[in-house]
C-alpha cells in the first residue's frame, strides 16, 4: 500500500506566504512550507489566488524574491505533488516610504 498527501496548508498562517510592508524599491521574500509529502514543486504567480494568467518566470522554488517593489503587489503559490496540487492564501506586499 502506497500512501501519498497532496500538499496543503494549516489554516491562514501555518505555511502560507506572509502579506508584509517593504521600503519602495526593496524586495520582498515570501515563503511557503506546505505539509503533505514530498518532493514538492512550487510554481509563483502574481494576481489572487487561482488566476494562473501571471505566472513568474523562474519562480519554481519554495521561496520567492520579489524583485523591488514600487506598487501594492499580491503574490501566490501552487504546491503540486504526485497526488495533487494546493494554491496558497495570497500574500499581499505594500511599499512604505
Amino acid at each position: 500500500i502506497v500512501e501519498c498527501r497532496a500538499p496543503f496548508f494549516l489554516g491562514t498562517g501555518s505555511g502560507q506566504p506572509q502579506s508584509q510592508s517593504v521600503r519602495r524599491g526593496t524586495s520582498a521574500r515570501l515563503k511557503a512550507t506546505p505539509g503533505g509529502d514530498g518532493p514538492f514543486r512550487y510554481q509563483w504567480y502574481r494576481g489572487y489566488t487561482g488566476n494562473t494568467n501571471f505566472p513568474i518566470a523562474g519562480a519554481t522554488s519554495s521561496e520567492l524574491n520579489t524583485g523591488a517593489i514600487e506598487n501594492y503587489s499580491t503574490y501566490w503559490v501552487r504546491v503540486s505533488n504526485a497526488c495533487g496540487s494546493r494554491d496558497s492564501a495570497v500574500a499581499v506586499v505594500t511599499p512604505t516610504n
